[in-house]
Formats: C-alpha cells, sequence, structure tokens
C-alpha cells in the first residue's frame, strides 16, 4: 500500500479533465518525481541559514544563532547539519542506487550514527522526529487511496521514515531527501511562532525566509561574477544594490550586457500544504499560483509578483533607471523560486495565457517571462560565469514553447559535453568544506592490530 503512494503518485478525477486540472497535475507530479543534485541540495541548505537576514538587526550573530538552536534540537544548525542532516541525505542517495547490488532504504536507528562523535542517543532521538509508526501510516495511506483522486499522504513529508519493529524504513529517497528542502524551512517556521521577535506574526518566518532567499540568489550572482568566462568575452555585469529592499534596489538581481537586463524576481514561498499535499483536488494548485503571480490587490506592493516585475519594466522604460539601464533595453524577465514547480508545456501555456489577459509583459524588446526554480537559477548563473550566451538560452526557450521548451533542458544539452558547466564553482567549494566537516566528526577508529 505505501508502495502505492510514493513518488510516483498520480491520478486525474474521472471524465476529459480540464486545462487548469491537466496542469495542476503535471505540475503536482513533478514536485514529486525528481532527483535532486546533492552538491547543490546541501551546499544550498548549507547556504541559506548561515547567513542572518540583514533587514533584522534584531537577529544578527547571537540572536540569529539562539534561533536557529531553539529550531535544531538545541544544537547549532552546523552541529544538527553535520551530525544527522548530511548523512542522512547521503544515506538516502544511496538507497536503491545501484540496480545490481540494490542497498534496501532501512535504518537501524540504534545504530545509526553511532560512529559520530555524538553518538547514536543523539541520532535517534531526530530520526523518531522524522518517523511514523506503522499503523499510523497504514491509516494515513487508506485515506489517501479514497476517492477518485489517489493523493500523496501529508504524513510521508513530514515523517518520511515508518517504524516497523526495531528498524526504520523510507518510503521514498526523495521524500528523506526533502527534508534539506522543506524540513528546515518547517522546523524554523515552528521556531519562528514560538521566538519573541516574531510578535505573534503568522508571516514572520515567511518574511525572514524571503530575505534569506533573496540574499542567497544575490550571492549566487556574485559568485557567477567572480568567475573568469563572467565578463569576457560577452562582458556581463550585475548591477549592484546597498541591500535587499534598499531604496537603489532594481529587482532582486540584475544582469546586463549592452542592450540586454535580466530582471530576476526572487519568490520564496513554498506550495502550502493544504493546497497539495492534504487536498484531494489537484486544481488548489491553480489557486495558489494565481495568488502568488496573479493577485489584484490596490496596494500596489501587495499584488501579485507578475505585477510587480512588469511594473519594474515599466519604470524602466519611464528611465527611472539610468543611467545604470537605459530606456530601451531588451528585457528578460525571470521568476525564480525556491520551490519546484517544474517547467511543464502546460505550466508554461497557462502563464502566458494569464500574462496575456492581464496585459502584462507588453511592448517592444520584452522577452516573455520565464518561471524556473533555484537549481535552475544556479545552473543559469554558472552558465553565464563560463561565457555562454544566455540571451540566446531564454530567446531560445520562449520560442519553443508551443514544444514545451524548458530552460533547464536547454542548458542540460547545451552543457552535454562539459556537465561542469552547470555547476557553479563556489558551491562545489562549499559543499567539499562540507563534506570534510562531517567527515571529521566521525569518532576516530582504532588502530589495526
Amino acid at each position: 500500500m505505501l508502495l502505492r503512494v510514493h513518488d510516483h503518485t498520480t491520478g486525474l478525477q474521472s471524465g476529459s479533465p480540464t486545462p487548469e486540472q491537466m496542469l495542476a497535475e503535471v505540475a503536482h507530479s513533478l514536485r514529486f518525481n525528481r532527483r535532486p543534485d546533492f552538491l547543490r541540495e546541501l551546499a544550498r541548505a548549507d547556504l541559506i541559514l548561515s547567513c542572518p537576514p540583514s533587514t533584522r538587526p534584531d537577529l544578527q550573530g547571537d540572536e540569529w544563532r539562539s534561533f536557529l538552536r531553539s529550531a535544531f534540537a538545541d544544537v547549532d544548525f552546523s552541529v544538527y547539519s553535520d551530525h544527522f542532516l548530511v548523512p542522512l541525505a547521503l544515506e538516502s542517495g544511496r538507497w536503491m542506487a545501484h540496480p545490481k547490488t540494490p542497498l534496501a532504504p532501512i535504518i537501524q536507528p540504534k545504530i545509526w550514527g553511532s560512529e559520530l562523535r555524538l553518538g547514536a542517543a543523539f541520532s535517534e532521538a531526530r530520526l523518531a522526529e522524522l518517523s511514523i509508526s506503522l499503523v499510523e501510516a497504514k491509516r494515513a495511506a487508506q485515506e489517501a487511496l479514497t476517492g477518485p483522486v489517489k493523493r500523496v499522504p501529508s504524513f510521508m513529508f513530514r515523517t518520511p521514515l515508518v517504524q516497523i519493529g526495531e528498524q526504520l524504513t523510507a518510503v521514498a529517497p526523495s521524500l528523506v531527501q526533502g527534508q534539506l528542502h522543506t524540513g528546515i524551512w518547517g522546523r524554523c517556521l515552528a521556531a519562528a511562532r514560538r521566538a519573541a521577535w516574531a510578535r505573534g506574526e503568522q508571516d514572520s518566518w515567511h518574511k525572514v525566509f524571503g530575505v534569506l532567499f533573496d540574499q542567497y540568489a544575490e550571492w549566487v550572482a556574485s559568485e557567477a561574477a567572480r568567475m573568469p568566462g563572467f565578463q569576457g568575452p560577452i562582458g556581463y555585469h550585475l548591477v549592484p544594490r546597498t541591500g535587499v529592499g534598499s531604496a537603489d534596489e532594481i529587482e532582486d538581481v540584475v544582469l546586463a550586457q549592452g542592450e540586454n537586463v535580466l530582471l530576476a524576481s526572487c519568490k520564496a514561498g513554498l506550495i502550502p500544504e493544504p493546497a497539495i499535499r492534504q487536498s484531494a483536488d489537484p486544481a488548489k494548485i491553480m489557486e495558489w499560483l494565481t495568488r502568488v503571480f496573479f493577485r489584484e490587490e490596490r496596494d500596489e506592493h501587495r499584488r501579485g509578483a507578475a505585477f510587480l516585475l512588469d511594473a519594474r519594466i515599466r519604470g524602466l522604460r519611464e528611465g527611472r533607471f539610468e543611467p545604470q539601464l537605459g530606456r530601451g533595453m531588451n528585457v528578460y524577465p525571470v521568476f525564480v523560486m525556491y520551490d519546484h514547480l517544474g517547467e511543464s508545456d502546460l505550466l508554461l501555456r497557462w502563464f502566458v495565457g494569464e500574462v496575456s489577459r492581464h496585459g502584462l509583459f507588453g511592448g517592444e524588446h520584452v522577452n516573455p517571462p520565464v518561471v524556473i526554480d533555484i537549481a535552475v537559477f544556479e545552473q543559469m548563473m554558472s552558465f553565464v560565469g563560463h561565457g555562454n550566451d544566455v540571451w540566446a538560452a531564454l530567446r531560445a526557450v520562449s520560442s519553443d514553447r508551443s514544444a514545451g521548451g524548458s530552460l533547464e533542458r536547454y542548458l542540460r544539452d547545451a552543457a552535454a559535453p562539459m556537465p561542469e558547466v552547470l555547476r557553479l564553482p563556489a558551491l562545489i567549494s562549499r559543499f567539499e568544506a562540507l563534506i570534510k566537516r562531517v567527515k571529521a566528526n566521525f569518532k576516530p577508529q582504532p588502530a589495526p592490530p
């Protein structure tokens, strides 16, 4: 039963689906059928929480460290990561990876982690936080399989390990690996709700994480700018800002070259659990997408992301950003998401249709907007840092939308002879440093007799 509801869960309501239902199902499926690049996933999780939010002077230094300790079992995040999160993620990457000698997704909680300096007790307690009993798992799975739509039960995202006797069995490796993505976010959300600095505001952590994500995207771009190929032969440059949300900010990330400019708007929100993971209606994702991108409000600052980025482009055309950016530049709008939506043909067609319906991103020299997740943004900036033509890539993706154009696919095909082109050197260095830290935390092995 549990195998029926793991990563490959799909299913629409009976009858002919509407385009909205088809889009929702494709996006839903893409969220649960993906194998992340461990190098980037591990380095990103480590980096996002390593720098406190620049817009919160009350969350710097010891205050930020104290908050993270409250979220991660009363230890520094680096300790939680090095002694549990990273080893668990690496372990999950080995499960079922080799068809000839498959490693079963099973953990012995009383033994696992015993070779680390904190010992098995620390790991066992952390594993218990991600576990659910077999009886509870069966009940939740039965409920998920009831009705015309077969959905993924919500317990799998928060507790992807099922207690069977003295051992834990992972429902799916990707759900364990999701602790690098949604798991750390959820722990911080819970801690923020208890924190005095949140002042009881329900969206306090969402605002803080938005700044953290913005800072991370800026770091990715700045590291790409340090690469030798960034300034030549094409000659890219980043338009700087004083800080997140500063008066001189044009957009979250601004990449320019000649008559071309890329305006990247970073959106840190996660698809809400009630809308997707606990809902039997796949069209719920449509409501969330509409709210994020096309919400209509009188207050300009509360409008959807598409309206806000369109306003930036209109400001550019009015000369508000001269001399950094000229009025007549070719504009390439990009939305960078923390959550993974998938660059499906249906998603792109729906997005373009909504853009047209609202009259956004019109006029000459404006490329149709592209929606990507942070992993593709990292690949794109590495592609740029190696001196490749990102404008040609974005134009090709836009022109190929009728055939399901995908920036991720374009970059992968373009870099096929040299896949390292899509891995930012700074992320490789961070990953190597992280692994070195983890190795240093293993107990020394006794010398052979």
